[in-house]
């Protein structure tokens, strides 16, 4: 690996108010040494880089002056970042980095050093037209603060940039680069690294979340046809179910309510208020779909934007009716899925944790089950290593008490009953994960070559 470093003028990036603030912070900026407490558990940061979405990055122009030449550690699978080459990057400075991503180095780990809250991070890949590449910037504890697999992938830039305000401290700070999910490609690229330490994190945006089971007309989820919803009926999932719907309205409200203790996340029903007047996400429960069981606009990163709109097909979820479920599991089946979609929404990927409400592996039974909000690890298609810790992601979007909800999910899974080992075998169709993915990195993967998951997340907004 090559190592380029490149010098820029500290105030063309820092307002004047903040020199006070940097000067306080030179110890424990980007890249300085680590405190001896390590890494604190709170925070994030700001992207201008959605999932699939378009990102205007700062990356002014430079005088680059060639270093020397780096050996990058071999990343061992089981140790990701402990393996990972380090990389001596002074505050408010430039690094080029030259690698190559290969079926013998599929992922490349950097260790930038320390961050603090509110450093931000200006991280780009340019690749050569072999390599589809994807970029993830993680914590000391190999914990996701943000991912980017295209600059824009409606616009056929495949590029990853990251643009972030630190809302986390950590001892370290690891970038690390690989082939996007399902993409096959390989090749050489370079990454430019930037950090600029001492700037002040956003506040994190409370949210207001409608869940409307009253139906609604014309509803656009990113590119696709508009659909009508119409209102929520049991008896459209199964017969079983006809005089069931105020039941299970109750019991999924209950549940996705459950779901977000402790997070400034606000859930109203349609059968409690009229919709609601103030910016608000509107989760719609209604209409069919071959293939998904939910949709969500995007992964909005960090809750940016308020106003949103997610589909759970509640006709779709007859194919679970072979299972003879019960109110109660029908209602857990859909508000994990609610939950799943609202999580997109607040800034969630996918993972592969059977147990985890973001997670795509789960078959038709596993999903009958109450799933909860966990540290897992990401799902191939997000990135190859690495976990996503939802609680400390969704603190940073939202705010809340990261211990009360840490603690409401706890008894939640002690709650579970032993599901996920035991029962009868079921048919090899409804041991299987679901449906497909359309957001726009899974619309790419399908491509370049079949594939499937089991629901909905993020497609692009136009």
């Amino acid at each position: 690996m090559k190592l380029e470093g490149t010098k820029h003028n500290t105030g063309a990036h820092i307002c004047a108010w903040a020199f006070l603030i940097l000067a306080l912070m030179l110890l424990t900026g980007c890249g300085a040494a680590p405190s001896a407490g390590g890494s604190a558990d709170t925070g994030a940061g700001y992207s201008g880089s959605s999932g699939g979405g378009d990102t205007d990055t700062d990356s002014a122009s430079t005088d680059s002056s060639n270093g020397g030449d780096t050996v990058a550690s071999t990343v061992v699978a089981d140790e990701p970042f402990e393996s990972a080459t380090k990389v001596a990057l002074a505050d408010n400075a430039t690094e080029i980095i030259s690698g190559e991503i290969s079926p013998g180095n599929p992922v490349e780990v950097f260790d930038i050093g320390s961050v603090a809250v509110g450093d931000r991070l200006i991280v780009t890949v340019e690749a050569n037209s072999s390599l589809d590449p994807v970029l993830a910037v993680f914590d000391a504890n190999g914990d996701g603060m943000i991912t980017n697999d295209d600059r824009s992938y409606y616009g056929g830039d495949f590029n990853s940039a990251i643009d972030m305000q630190s809302r986390r401290d950590t001892a370290h700070c690891y970038v690390a680069v690989a082939a996007s999910y399902g993409s096959g490609t390989r090749g050489s690229y370079l990454l430019s690294v930037r950090c600029v330490p001492g700037g002040v994190p956003p506040e994190p945006n409370p949210q207001l979340v409608y869940l409307n089971f009253d139906g609604a007309d014309g509803v656009t989820i990113g590119r696709r046809p508009p659909v009508n919803i119409p209102v929520f009926e049991g008896s459209l999932i199964g017969e079983e179910f006809s005089g069931k719907t105020a039941l299970l309205i109750e019991q999924i409200v209950a549940q996705v309510r459950q779901d977000y203790i402790g997070l400034n996340v606000e859930f109203v029903s349609s059968r409690e208020e009229i919709d609601p007047t103030e910016p608000h996400t509107t989760v719609h429960f209604g209409a069919y779909d071959p293939a998904l069981l939910g949709i969500a606009e995007y992964v909005d990163e960090f809750n940016q934007a308020l106003s949103q709109q997610a589909i759970i097909y509640v006709d779709t979820f007859q194919a679970f009716i072979p299972l003879n479920p019960s109110v109660e599991e029908m209602a857990n089946a859909l508000s994990n899925v609610a939950s799943h979609e609202a999580g997109h929404l607040l800034g969630l990927n996918h993972t592969k944790d059977a147990r985890e409400i973001m997670d795509i592996t789960a078959n038709l039974r596993q999903m009958l089950a109450s799933q909860t909000f966990r540290r897992s690890p990401y799902h191939p298609e997000v990135f190859p290593i690495g976990h996503q810790n939802a609680g400390l992601l969704l603190v940073e979007a939202v705010g809340g008490d990261l211990a009360l909800f840490k603690l409401a999910a706890a008894e939640q899974l002690t709650m579970r009953a032993a599901w996920y080992d035991e029962g009868e075998p079921i048919p090899a169709r409804l041991n299987r994960p679901f449906s497909t993915c359309f957001c726009p990195k899974c619309a790419k993967h399908r491509h370049l070559h079949e594939r499937s998951g089991r629901t909905e997340s993020a497609t692009e907004p136009d």
